[in-house]
């Protein structure tokens, strides 16, 4: 859960720069597909095969901190 927090840290700067060039609504928008990007994609992890191997739960550990940095990225934008 706080890889949400520690993207959020990172990248809020240059969400601030992005925000004046491409607008609110825009970033809102675009905030919210992010979101749901990551989301899914965090859902999708659970069909990772051979995900009870060592290698398996390595590949599901990375793939769903990638996922919660997403979707601490979107969070960020909205």
């Amino acid at each position: 859960m706080s890889f949400v927090e520690v993207s959020g840290f990172i990248c809020s700067p240059i969400i601030g720069v992005i925000l004046e060039k491409m607008g609110r609504k825009n970033i809102i928008v675009a905030g919210f597909t992010i979101i749901t990007i990551g989301t899914c994609s965090l859902g999708l992890c659970d069909l990772i095969s051979g995900k009870n191997e060592e290698k398996g739960d390595q590949l599901f550990f990375y793939l769903a901190v990638l996922c919660r940095l997403i979707q601490g990225v979107g969070d960020q934008f909205v």
